[in-house]
């Protein structure tokens, strides 16, 4: 990835802002070609990211998480704990139907514990 796509951009608070469309495009462009060359073993590891609110804070941290990590034997699990920001369920919805990380979704918001927790129960086999 080039050094400006990768980078995420900062607020002059030092708050991370959302990644651009075209840093998106090119990161689900390198997973497929990391997928297609596949680890001779599968998943091993769930990375499960609890999301609510804060929509540039989450994006960022997923797209930080996803580009770190596209060649490890994991899977990065997002689950939405019920959010009320419709924004940033679209926008993950659009980025998972790329097939750079599952989304699930919680019924309501369960806290961060239980929705750690139900993340680790979808794969008992994984650490």
């Amino acid at each position: 990835m080039d050094e400006d796509m990768s980078t995420i951009k900062m607020t002059n608070q030092g708050v991370p802002l959302a990644p651009s469309k075209a840093q998106w495009n090119e990161l689900a462009d390198l997973k497929r070609v990391a997928m297609a060359d596949p680890a001779p073993i599968g998943p091993v590891v769930d990375i499960i990211i609890p999301v609510y609110q804060g929509i540039d804070e989450t994006l960022a941290c997923v797209f930080a998480a996803v580009g770190t990590t596209m060649k490890d034997a994991c899977e990065i699990v997002v689950i939405n704990d019920g959010s009320p920001d419709p924004v940033l369920m679209e926008s993950l919805e659009e980025l998972a139907r790329q097939g750079l990380f599952t989304l699930v979704h919680n019924e309501q918001n369960y806290g961060f514990v239980r929705t750690v927790n139900r993340g680790m129960a979808l794969h008992a086999d994984r650490d």
